[in-house]
């Protein structure tokens, strides 16, 4: 988010907007912030996120305020074709991943995943599901999901290497959750890329600095930037015109993480 939001503001600016970023620790705080914000006309629009089903009375309360809004991500639990929004398509980035790993030699590849949320978790989980089907490779007892956390993706990664039978590779939704997977593999003196080829999502800075740098999902962040900015000028020029959405496609960067085998 905090890469996000840099180039948000750089593609704001070349259009004559500047950003004004706000934290709220409760729902009632934020939209009492938006509220007074927009009242005062501090500011002419939103962007905001959703990243789970739990987060939509938000968009709900802009909608029926008729506050105009763009969200980064998809509004889940919504009709998509509702709201504004722009995403990166995190399904097809855990495809990327999974075709990946089985191009190296890998059969048994596990999921690395966060808690359900109706929302985020099961898009990108279901990348994963959809690669390994379309490859013929067994899903079953292949799923270990916790939060999004170091030390919790440590002693999860460990139950999957300490099986009979462990898999060669893991896929994860997040670089957070990989570099845990990373952790568990050098704890069992397992080197990752030859031992054990593992995945992460985002191609954040962690992702290049560890050891052995890691392969990781990039996000088009610059790009869905401009996009957010083009489509709130877009629904401040013509507040009835129909909600546009756009789906970006991330891009697979391979580190030393995933090696041949």
């Amino acid at each position: 988010m905090a890469s996000y939001l840099y180039e948000l503001s750089a593609a704001a600016r070349k259009e004559g907007y500047g950003v004004f970023s706000y934290a709220a620790e409760t729902y009632e705080e934020e939209t009492q912030i938006i509220e007074e914000t927009f009242r005062r006309n501090t500011v002419d629009c939103f962007v905001i996120t959703c990243p789970s089903s739990d987060d939509l009375p938000l968009p709900l309360f802009l909608l029926e305020r008729q506050i105009p809004f763009v969200v980064f991500g998809r509004p889940w639990g919504l009709p998509m074709s509702d709201c504004w929004w722009v995403d990166v398509d995190g399904a097809a980035g855990l495809e990327q991943a999974v075709n990946h790993m089985v191009e190296l030699g890998h059969r048994r590849i596990a999921y690395l995943g966060w808690e359900k949320s109706a929302g985020l978790a099961e898009d990108r989980e279901s990348g994963w599901q959809r690669a390994m089907g379309s490859h013929g490779l067994p899903t079953r007892g292949m799923i270990v999901r916790g939060p999004d956390d170091v030390e919790t993706a440590r002693r999860a990664a460990g139950e999957l290497l300490d099986r009979k039978t462990p898999p060669t590779g893991i896929v994860c939704p997040s670089d957070t959750v990989a570099i845990g997977a990373l952790r568990a593999c050098q704890e069992r003196g397992l080197e990752p890329g030859r031992d054990v080829g593992i995945t992460g999502y985002d191609d954040s800075l962690g992702a290049r600095v560890v050891t052995p740098g890691l392969t990781s999902i990039a996000q088009p962040l610059e790009t869905a930037a401009k996009h957010t900015v083009r489509l709130l000028l877009d629904l401040l020029n013509s507040p009835d015109s129909k909600p546009e959405q756009v789906l970006l496609r991330p891009s697979l960067v391979v580190r030393e993480s995933t090696m041949p085998r």
